[in-house]
Order: C-alpha cells, then structure tokens, then sequence
C-alpha cells in the first residue's frame, strides 16, 4: 500500500520557470486546469517522471511541492531533484537576465556537474 507524498521543492516559486525546467529535462508536462480560486494545495501542472504521473502543488508558504506516491522511486531519486532544482536555476536566471536586457552568451556544464552562463549587455 502507497501513501501520497509532498516532496518539498525548495526555492521552486514560479510555475512558469518550472514548466519550462521540467520541458528540458526531457519531461512531458501539462498544466491543470485552474479554477476560480487558487487554493493551498491546488494542483497546477502534472509531469510524467519516470513513467508515473506526479502533480506540482503551491503549498502555503507560495513554494512547489511535488506530490507522488511513497513506492515511487522519484521521491528517494535525490539526483533527479538536484537536477531538477539546477535546470529550474538556469532558467529563472536566464529569464532574469530577459529582464535586466541581457543577452546568454554560452552555456557550459563544467566537470564538477556545475553550469556556468555568460550573459553580454545588449546596446
């Protein structure tokens, strides 16, 4: 018997960056259909990871939970969440650097794992 869990997503805010995060991973997404009140809890995209349906919720405190089942492997998938929460890292700079008029130069995954972005100022 499964139980539902909420992994807490940590710093995972905007949905919008998050979609887009999950759409580089190679992770098929689709949006819920939001009703009239945005409620705790509310579910607001699902994802297919790892061949199971998982749902994304805004939990009170205005962060993304991912909610899924105890048997499933994601939950204890500690690499799939690193990489998850370091893609939703690059976009929301990414999309930041839109806002401040900057243009990505280069994208590098360095040995350690860690990706380096150089950004250009646009005249």
């Amino acid at each position: 018997m499964s139980m539902t869990v909420h992994i807490a997503m940590k710093g995972i805010t905007d949905l919008e960056i998050l979609l887009t995060a999950l759409h580089e991973l190679g992770i098929k997404t689709m949006r819920a259909d939001a009703g009239p009140q945005q409620t705790a809890h509310q579910v607001l995209a699902y994802a297919d990871v790892h061949a199971r349906r998982v749902k994304f919720v805004r939990h009170r405190n205005g962060e993304i939970d991912m909610v899924g089942d105890s048997d499933w492997r994601a939950t204890k998938d500690q690499r799939f969440q690193q990489r998850l929460r370091q893609q939703y890292s690059v976009e929301a700079v990414k999309k930041k650097m839109l806002v401040l008029r900057y243009s990505l130069a280069s994208i590098e995954r360095l040995e350690d794992g860690a990706i380096k972005l150089v950004a250009r100022a646009w005249n």
